[in-house]
């Protein structure tokens, strides 16, 4: 048996540092899956969908909150930084409540908040939720803007 060379030696180290250099960032195979479907309109139906939840948002304002406010729901990773969920981004419902359908193969996912923007200001942000967990279930979350 002939025994490996010096220069074979260094093409595999190389090789295997390589490799790991394009694998891609344990954060980034973390992400949740997106876009989600969405029904016909965005409010919670009277009849739940039968392979899934939903998380709905309630914001309590005072008279003087501003009208052109919107709704992004956040994901933390392992670092404890909050990143943006593609597809769960927008405008209220009605009145003050935003909904968004979640799949069966989310159930359980987090953890998540709500966050409450005007322009590119955060106003408010929910404290830390998990997506539902059976179907037809519906998490709640509150956000107040009002002054404390």
């Amino acid at each position: 048996m002939k025994p490996v060379g010096f220069h074979s030696t260094v093409f595999v180290l190389i090789a295997c540092v390589l490799l790991l250099l394009a694998w891609p960032p344990r954060s980034a195979m973390a992400l949740p899956p997106r876009p989600t479907p969405q029904p016909q309109s965005t409010a919670r139906p009277t009849v739940a969908k039968p392979t899934g939840g939903y998380i709905e948002l309630t914001v309590s304002t005072d008279a003087s909150a501003p009208a052109d406010l919107r709704t992004v729901v956040q994901w933390q990773d392992a670092f404890g930084a909050w990143h943006d969920v593609e597809g769960w981004q927008g405008a209220f419902d009605e009145g003050n409540k935003k909904t968004w359908w979640v799949a069966k193969a989310d159930f359980g996912k987090g953890p998540f908040r709500w966050a409450v923007t005007q322009g590119c200001e955060m106003l408010a942000s929910s404290e830390a939720f998990y997506l539902p967990t059976y179907t037809g279930q519906v998490v709640d979350v509150s956000v107040s803007l009002s002054p404390q």
